[in-house]
């Protein structure tokens, strides 16, 4: 009541992170998941990023961070820890991911962006510059992720890491890159040498209706990108509910 100033209580972010500490000390993992996102940001106190850690792997120890558990927020944060290699442990991108998807797949919308942001950027890494490989690509589930952390914004309000409109230009700048020409064509090519591919431009592409993140100027294309390894990378996106 401390957070909202209800009942008459002070209205006091200090006071929500010392409660929390007790309850965290005391071994209750929504209180750990707080205690640890607090800890995380500096709310109601310095930040203070080894306290992060450890109680965010106190809540995520037993691997509980299903939906059900309601822990997907200590699985966020310790996303964050890795991928930047704070709260005294080293950078790893692996774990980042692992922790940003548990994360996301249980819905927490924080953690949308920065796995959108993350997958790209590692397979940017990883393989030279390409992230177009069939089977390896990771523009769908960036594109899902991202867009998902746009509509989750506008329906809800909810905070997003760079604001909706760092998402937008990401997710805009993903589709100028998939829809400039036929993605089964220009699956040998890096995102630096995108801009030296001869466009279709006198050809109706058409987008996979599944995730939306691949365009094929035929039929023919669709299904060879599909077998050679489109159907491991392809996300279905959800459609918008028709409003009434």
């Amino acid at each position: 009541m401390h957070g909202t100033g209800e009942c008459g209580l002070e209205k006091s972010e200090e006071k929500v992170r010392s409660i929390l500490k007790v309850c965290a000390e005391g071994g209750y993992k929504d209180g750990q998941e707080e205690y640890a996102a607090m800890s995380w940001w500096g709310k109601g106190g310095g930040v203070d990023r080894e306290t992060a850690l450890r109680y965010a792997t106190l809540a995520c120890r037993d691997g509980k961070t299903d939906v059900q558990e309601n822990l997907t927020q200590a699985a966020c944060t310790l996303g964050w820890l890795y991928q930047f290699g704070e709260g005294g442990v080293d950078k790893s991108i692996p774990l980042a991911k692992h922790y940003l998807q548990l994360s996301s797949d249980g819905g927490h919308s924080m953690a949308y962006f920065q796995l959108a942001e993350l997958l790209i950027n590692d397979g940017l890494a990883v393989y030279d510059g390409n992230i177009s490989i069939p089977g390896f690509s990771p523009i769908p589930r960036a594109l899902y992720w991202a867009r998902k952390s746009v509509a989750e914004d506008e329906k809800e309000g909810m905070y997003v890491r760079k604001g909706t409109t760092a998402v937008k230009e990401f997710i805009q700048k993903l589709e100028v890159i998939v829809q400039k020409s036929c993605t089964n064509l220009d699956k040998g090519n890096s995102m630096q040498q995108f801009g030296e591919v001869t466009l279709l431009s006198k050809v109706k592409l058409m987008c996979c209706g599944r995730c939306q993140a691949a365009w094929y100027c035929s039929k023919t294309c669709q299904l060879q990108h599909w077998n050679a390894g489109h159907k491991d990378d392809c996300i279905k996106q959800k459609k918008k509910k028709a409003e009434n």
